[in-house]
């Protein structure tokens, strides 16, 4: 009624009628200007009005401040002119790309072969993975306005954000209160349009991030590009057997058509030159030359290809060092610990940010603020804890790729102390001892080097590095890092020396390097550490159809939502009804997951640190629940790391053998005294602090035998006997290949050295008495043999020493015996020897030494299992994990070390062992009774104690032949009849070197 009057009594233009004031507030724009240009007089008597809901300013002022200054009509032609320069950035950006493209393709019809030299250059290859083509870009004046314009833009768009919400709420102790700059209605319709754009304004800057990154870029040829991009395609692991259906068409409709680079990572590398001048890119860390086929190419300096070749590397001269240093740059890796500005946009700039900020906003905005708070604080949080941990693993591994040294090199003739950036393949160095590390790869020329090389691949026992062979033999052998044979003569980067010795003056090992930066030993480990392989599992492949279905669940509760709230709030606006669909599509897919995923993985990470258990990468921990199969290697990781010396088994070809271990005191006593120095011999062992270093086996064999070690007058060791009575030199060595899995020495013979019987079978022309004509020797070539003033000695495998043995040392029970012992869970080697002559060793090779050996006996050791591997088993067992074990051990040995720590069921009383013919076409079965006892079976036998439930122990040769023939998973394979096949019914896989 008081507002009905005062409406007649002002001089007004007639208002639309009003009950409250809120039918008043939501009148239109032009009432509303009418009724606040009215006097300051007609504007107190109308404040003094009481409502219910009366809510104005205290004076015409506080008015005039509140509203900012600014009209409705104002601001709405301030968004609509906004709008407009939206789409006149679009428009500019659309002549721009035209022009863009026909810039880069002018003629479609030209020849290809000349563009393509000049814009592409040519296929690379980067650790085995294929890269696409390089692609040269420079940067133009219009793509950069644009660029700006599109950074400023999207800036805008976050402030439009930020204060349609704080114009809902105003700031508190300023004059922006509530509802200042627009009208409630108004502003939610501007707040639903502002939410539509902005949400497609920030998908596309996610999806198409690779894309907008190359657009502000004009292409070029490569002669005249600022940036060039070189696509690589990603590695990938596949972990899942196979692709559940909704999977399949997952991929199906993601790849529907998708281009080939699509599936392709881009790497910018900025144009930079060197210091002669020369045009040259880092790609992934590694220097990229401007070469003759006008591509960016890495260039590599090969010191060799052969032993000799190697070995010819003498010295450089500075100029050829500076030109070498030119070519493949500092030797150094180039890692440099990333800025928390630079670390933040990589976090935020990913989906899922961009749905938690165009989800939370807006509740934000319906003043639902407790819920949005809390939620911006959990993400805020995970963000913080996942940049500071990738801020840390970078300084751990800027740290751990870091080498900074002082290198003495041979240059221009004499020595000289260099830093170790400077290093380049070829060059002359000498190797320092006490715990120096190496900078780079090299091969040892002189002297010998006790390395530690636990850093590198975890092996705790020092390495012994020997120089390479010296002799015309060897000079034209292949070298090459990769090669199994050379390792022995190549000292890795960020290994330590702990000793060298040499027979120079200064007592130094030297070494020419192979090869520095990212293309050592360690860059190549920490390249694998930045640009891993991505690992697909079964969970990842699913995980995304889960959110796809669940956007479609999302999308049916949007339209749902839509339609209930109109059905029963019939005036209810459009921006109502689509905050309601907004939040109904929040609580489906909710915002929270991957902050969740990143608090629980934390969570989970910290429990398993309270029980000595880290993980370096959190994320797999979600993965490593779904492990059902769990592998283990025997020595060192069930069992015990050292072994135990048990004793030996020497045979005689008169007496025989014993059933028992002989302790190595009982050699001498039994007339065994060429064993007993084989045993004191055969190894590559090397001292170091009046410390013994080596293999763990040898180290343990030498120790029983009580005699000591020093240095020889040359390169190899003298060996010792405890009463000092017997020295021995070792002549030549020959360290354990993996392909012949044996070992081999030579070592003189001592003055009352008396060989036994067994050492004299080894040639039928060898005699006890000397023979007249040695002194005719050097007049007849090789018509007679030379006086056999050597002993040769081969360990390894009783398998492969059997063969290389005469027939008449081989007793008939040694199959059986080995295979007892092994049952027995002892870790057995064979020994073997002959007289040789030393005179002819340098035109021997290995093959000659290693044939026509008398056997020795056996080595027999004993490896306990750990006191928890059974607890730890049987806990996998209980969370349904399989657990097996794959050793390169005997087949017999690893079933009784499985047996013992609980692996086997207890009901399982018997184990069903395959494997391999000689002939490798076929498999012999037998089993194996917890005493050790082996039966042989024929097929039918085998298949039916498979029905039976016995459980498999298979050989290397089973393996590759099942493998090999599709027979390894293949169910129906001599009707098992199970998921998997053979392979998931084998418990041990034993021989599989």
């Amino acid at each position: 009624t008081q507002f009905d009057q005062f409406r007649c009594q002002s001089e007004m233009p007639p208002l639309r009628y009003a009950v409250t004031y809120e039918s008043l507030r939501d009148m239109s724009v032009a009432r509303y200007e009418q009724l606040r240009d009215m006097s300051v007089a007609q504007y107190e008597s109308l404040r003094g009005i009481t409502t219910g809901h009366l809510r104005m300013p205290n004076s015409w002022d506080e008015l005039c401040v509140t509203r900012l200054g600014v009209h409705d009509s104002c601001l709405d032609a301030g968004l609509q002119g906004l709008i407009s320069l939206y789409i006149l950035f679009f428009v500019a950006c659309l002549i721009y790309g035209v022009w863009r493209k026909c810039r880069n393709n002018p003629r479609p019809k030209q020849k290809r072969s000349s563009r393509q030299s000049s814009e592409v250059g040519t296929s690379l290859l980067r650790h085995g993975i294929p890269m696409l083509h390089q692609v040269g870009y420079r940067p133009c004046i219009w793509g950069r306005l644009l660029q700006f314009c599109y950074t400023v833009l999207t800036v805008i768009l976050l402030v439009l954000v930020l204060c349609l919400c704080l114009d809902v709420y105003g700031l508190h102790g300023t004059h922006w209160k509530a509802n200042a700059l627009l009208l409630e209605d108004r502003r939610h319709w501007w707040a639903m349009y502002l939410w539509i754009f902005q949400s497609a304004w920030y998908l596309f800057l996610v999806v198409f991030a690779r894309e907008i990154r190359t657009f502000f870029l004009v292409r070029c040829p490569l002669k005249e590009a600022t940036i060039v991009f070189i696509p690589t395609r990603e590695e990938v692991e596949q972990f899942a057997a196979s692709d559940h259906f909704l999977v399949k068409v997952y991929k199906s409709l993601t790849c529907m058509g998708q281009k080939q680079g699509r599936s392709y990572k881009m790497t910018e590398c900025h144009v930079t030159t060197t210091e002669k001048g020369v045009r040259c890119i880092w790609y992934q860390h590694q220097l990229m030359l401007w070469g003759e086929r006008n591509c960016f190419d890495v260039c590599r300096v090969y010191v060799g290809d052969s032993i000799g070749a190697v070995r010819g590397n003498t010295g450089l001269t500075a100029e050829q060092a500076e030109d070498r240093l030119d070519q493949v740059g500092p030797n150094c890796t180039r890692l440099e610990v990333p800025t928390w500005t630079r670390i933040a946009v990589d976090e935020f700039c990913s989906l899922f940010y961009f749905y938690q900020l165009t989800v939370m906003w807006p509740y934000f905005y319906w003043q639902y603020w407790r819920i949005s708070t809390c939620g911006l604080v959990l993400i805020g949080v995970s963000a913080l804890i996942s940049m500071y941990i990738k801020r840390e693993n970078a300084i751990s591994l800027s740290s751990l790729a870091k080498i900074d040294s002082t290198c003495t090199v041979f240059r221009d003739g004499k020595w000289k102390a260099v830093h170790s950036k400077m290093l380049v393949p070829g060059d002359y160095i000498r190797i320092a001892g006490n715990g120096w590390t190496l900078p780079c790869d090299a091969a040892v020329v002189s002297g010998t080097v006790v390395a530690d090389e636990s850093g590198l691949t975890g092996e705790s026992m020092p390495q012994l590095k020997m120089a390479m062979p010296k002799d015309k033999n060897n000079a034209g052998r292949p070298f090459a890092l990769e090669m199994p044979d050379c390792k022995k003569h190549i000292l890795f980067a960020g290994t330590l020396a702990l000793r060298t010795t040499s027979q120079d003056k200064e007592g130094a090992a030297t070494a020419v390097v192979l090869t520095t930066g990212m293309n050592t030993s360690k860059g190549q480990m920490v390249a694998g550490i930045l640009w891993p392989k991505t690992l697909v599992f079964k969970f990842t492949e699913q995980l995304k159809v889960v959110f796809c279905l669940l956007a479609l669940v999302a999308a049916a509760y949007f339209l749902a939502a839509i339609y209930i709230v109109s059905r029963y709030h019939k005036d209810a606006s459009i921006p109502v009804l689509w905050s309601y669909a907004q939040a109904t599509v929040a609580n489906v897919i909710s915002p929270l997951i991957p902050s969740l995923l990143v608090v629980g993985q934390t969570a989970s990470a910290k429990r398993l640190r309270e029980q000595e258990i880290y993980c370096t990468n959190p994320q797999r921990i979600t993965v490593s629940g779904k492990v059902r199969v769990m592998c283990f290697d025997k020595t060192g990781t069930l069992t015990e790391p050292g072994l135990q010396f048990i004793g030996t088994c020497p045979f005689d070809p008169k007496k025989g053998h014993r059933s028992t271990p002989v302790p190595v005191s009982n050699l001498i006593e039994q007339g065994k005294e060429v064993f007993l120095r084989g045993l004191a011999t055969c190894h590559c062992l090397t001292k170091l602090d009046d410390k013994y270093v080596g293999n763990e086996v040898e180290l343990r064999m030498f120790e029983a035998t009580g005699w000591h070690q020093f240095d020889g007058t040359g390169q190899l060791p003298t060996i010792q006997s405890p009463d000092e009575k017997v020295t021995v030199d070792m002549l030549k060595r020959f360290d354990f290949d993996h392909t012949s899995m044996t070992m081999t020495v030579v070592i003189s013979k001592d003055a009352g050295f008396a060989p036994d019987d067994a050492s004299t079978v080894s040639s039928p022309t060898s005699t006890a008495s000397p023979r007249w004509w040695d002194n005719l020797i050097d007049r007849v070539d090789r018509v007679v043999e030379t006086p056999k003033d050597a002993m040769c000695y081969t360990k390894g495998s009783p398998e492969v020493v059997k063969y290389l043995c005469n027939a008449k040392s081989i007793p008939s029970s040694y199959d059986m015996l080995c295979a007892t012992y092994a049952a027995q869970g002892y870790y057995v080697l064979a020994m073997a020897g002959k007289s040789v002559s030393s005179a002819a060793l340098d035109k021997m090779t290995r093959s000659d030494l290693e044939q026509g050996l008398t056997l020795q006996g056996l080595l027999l050791f004993r490896n306990e299992p750990k006191p928890d591997a059974a607890e730890a088993i049987a806990e996998l067992k209980s969370g349904d994990v399989r657990p097996l074990i794959i050793t390169g051990d005997n087949i017999l040995t690893g079933i009784t070390v499985g047996r013992r720590i609980g692996m086997f069921d207890d009901a399982q009383k018997q184990v069903l062992m395959m494997a391999g013919t000689e002939d490798r076409k076929d498999l012999n079965f037998s089993t194996v009774d917890p005493s050790g006892t082996t039966q042989k079976i024929t097929r039918d036998q085998a298949m039916k104690a498979l029905d039976e439930g016995l459980e498999v122990a298979m050989t290397g040769s089973a393996f590759r032949f099942l493998v090999t023939n599709g027979k390894m998973v293949d169910p129906e394979w001599n009707g098992i009849g199970s998921a998997g096949g053979v392979l998931l019914r084998t418990r041990v896989f034993g021989q599989m070197a």
